[in-house]
């Protein structure tokens, strides 16, 4: 049993009817395998605006939110289609909103959850690892009174 939420994930994702106003509670589907190391939740700090007095003290700080992204790659494997299809991606732009969620090795630990999400999808290669595909779910704020990563531990 661990002790912190490493190792392996579970990734799922859902993608939201149009015109919903929620994320979906079912029709979650289990992403294959990524490629190892590259699953990461990437936040960009706000903006920092700072008020200064004479002499340059400063005498307050404000920051705006943060944005998060969370990315992985998947091998462009024989025979196994990708969790969205080439037909959805148009150069790499998904128009579809989906929700996100990781689930650690461990299930009784806390995951991430996204439920409002832009994605785009990037065709890699090198000859080391062949060919990838990098997927990029960008956070939007679900609603005004929710965060744009909440946690998640799998029932």
């Amino acid at each position: 049993m661990a002790v912190i939420s490493w190792g392996r994930p579970k990734i799922e994702i859902v993608k939201w009817a149009a015109g919903a106003t929620s994320c979906p509670s079912t029709g979650w589907a289990t992403v294959p395998n990524p490629k190892e190391d590259s699953t990461e939740l990437v936040p960009t700090k706000g903006d920092k605006k700072e008020a200064y007095g004479e002499g340059g003290e400063i005498i307050d700080v404000k920051y705006k939110r943060s944005k998060y992204e969370l990315t992985f790659e998947l091998y462009v494997k024989k025979g196994e289609s990708q969790p969205i299809p080439e037909a959805d991606i148009d150069d790499g732009v998904v128009n579809d909103i989906y929700g996100i969620r990781i689930t650690p090795e461990d299930t009784t630990l806390e995951g991430i959850f996204m439920p409002k999400c832009s994605v785009s999808v990037d065709t890699l290669y090198t000859a080391a690892d062949g060919k990838r595909l990098a997927y990029t779910f960008s956070g939007i704020r679900p609603a005004a009174n929710q965060n744009t990563v909440q946690p998640y531990t799998a029932t």
